[in-house]
This record gives structure tokens, C-alpha cells and sequence, in this order.
């Protein structure tokens, strides 16, 4: 926070809280103010404190308005009977990835989201076993900063510092939030569809979430045709810096 200034905050306020976690915002008690700040003022910093100006434009939706209103409804955790309705409609009475074969088939692939991050891994496993050609395993390379004051003397303090690494790179790998969102092991195969998962060149239309289908895979990058974009693209590799 910078005192007398004004610090800019972007997000969703109408966000639902993770599965097994809590809201990203919250009202702050009296007791954290007290402790933070050194006042026991009832202030409501959400409503006190801050001013918003609301995007109200679904730019990805903004030809079908009805259909953005619905999502807008399950987002802000009210929906009516009709969304309630509509939704339970459209239940599938058969495996998903045999209902997501139909509709690929039909030139309307959709893009599929879970609640879970396991659920969407066996999923796209599920569906990268179809596939006719063979999944390529693509893992992360680790490198370490030794710049810090890391004294290694002996042979033994060698051996130490590297399962110590190892054992912390085993624990960062098992959630991508830990790591810069990038998996630890990459499973790919051509024609396999794809996401980006932040902007890589603005300017051509590798933005974050552009969709694209695997034309070919190198050991330095990924030839990808992106739906929006006519010509095929070279995707590389990316680096991340975590602690």
C-alpha cells in the first residue's frame, strides 16, 4: 500500500470463491485494523476507501447478450429458474468426450471447463489418447540461482544443497500456481487443441486464452494454427523466475 497516494486494483469483485478456499476479497475486522493500522475505527475499506469503474462489456460474448447475462448470473452466484433451467437442459447424458467428439465433428468445438484442475488433466489426457498420432512428454528445465550467499565447502554440502533443491522442486511441481504456471511435464500430440496462457505477441494475436489446434512439435518449440490468426505460428520456450 503507498500512503497518500492511490494504488490501482484490477479484478473480478464478482469472482466465486475457489472450491476449497475463501473469497479473494473480504471485509477487514476490526481487529486486523487495529493490528494494521493502529485504529479500531469501524471503516469498510472496500467501501470506504476504494472507487471502481466497471467494465460492463463482454467483449468475447457481445453478440449473443443473453448468453453473457446467464454466465454473468451463475458468476455473481444468483441465478434465476431460467438459467437453472437451461443449464440442467443441458446436462450430457453421455461421456464428455464423446460429446465433445460430436460437436468437434460438427465444426463447433467448445472450449470444456472444470472445477478442478485433476478433473481437466485426465480429460485432456482422456482425449490425447484418441488421437492418432503419439503424445509427446515435454518437461520443464529447473535451473537454480546460486547467486545468492550459497558457501558450499565440502563434498558432503554439495550433496546436501542438491537433495535439498530437489525436495523443494518436488513440492513446487505439484501446483502450476507455485511455478509461474508452467506444468512440470508437458503432454502434447499434433492435432491436439491448445491455449495460450499469456500474451506472447500482442501484435500478431498470441494474447492470453487465443485457441489453437498442434501442427507439428520440435524440441525447441511448438508449430501451432491459431483460429483467429491465418498463418501458423512458432510458439518457444518460456521462462519463469519463482521462489
Amino acid at each position: 500500500m503507498v500512503w497518500w497516494s492511490e494504488c490501482p486494483l484490477f479484478g473480478d469483485i464478482h469472482q466465486l470463491p475457489p472450491v476449497h478456499g475463501e473469497p479473494v476479497f473480504d471485509e477487514v475486522t476490526a481487529l486486523t485494523l487495529k493490528y494494521r493500522l493502529g485504529s479500531m475505527g469501524a471503516v469498510n475499506i472496500w467501501h470506504d476507501t476504494v472507487t471502481y469503474d466497471e467494465l460492463t462489456i463482454n467483449e468475447r460474448r457481445r453478440t449473443n447478450q443473453k448468453f453473457s447475462e446467464m454466465l454473468d448470473k451463475v458468476r455473481w452466484g444468483f441465478p434465476d429458474d431460467q438459467t437453472l433451467t437451461i443449464v440442467s437442459e443441458s446436462v450430457f447424458s453421455t461421456p464428455i468426450e464423446k460429446k465433445f467428439k460430436i460437436l468437434q465433428q460438427d465444426g463447433n468445438a467448445p472450449v470444456c471447463l472444470f472445477p478442478k484442475v485433476d478433473i481437466c488433466k485426465k480429460f485432456k489426457e482422456t482425449m490425447l489418447a484418441n488421437l492418432p498420432s503419439p503424445t509427446i512428454k515435454i518437461r520443464a528445465t529447473n535451473f537454480i540461482d546460486a547467486t545468492g550467499n550459497i558457501h558450499v565447502h565440502r563434498k558432503k554440502d554439495e550433496d546436501d544443497l542438491e537433495k535439498k533443491f530437489k525436495k523443494k522442486l518436488k513440492e513446487l511441481n505439484k501446483d502450476i500456481n507455485n511455478t509461474g504456471g508452467l506444468e512440470a511435464k508437458l503432454k502434447l500430440s499434433v492435432g491436439a487443441r491448445v491455449m495460450l496462457h499469456c500474451n506472447v505477441n500482442v501484435e500478431k494475436g498470441l494474447v492470453n486464452r487465443a485457441l489453437g489446434t498442434v501442427q507439428a512439435i520440435s524440441e525447441t518449440r511448438i508449430t501451432v494454427k491459431f483460429d483467429s490468426i491465418t498463418d501458423t505460428c512458432e510458439i518457444e520456450k518460456v521462462k519463469r523466475k519463482y521462489m
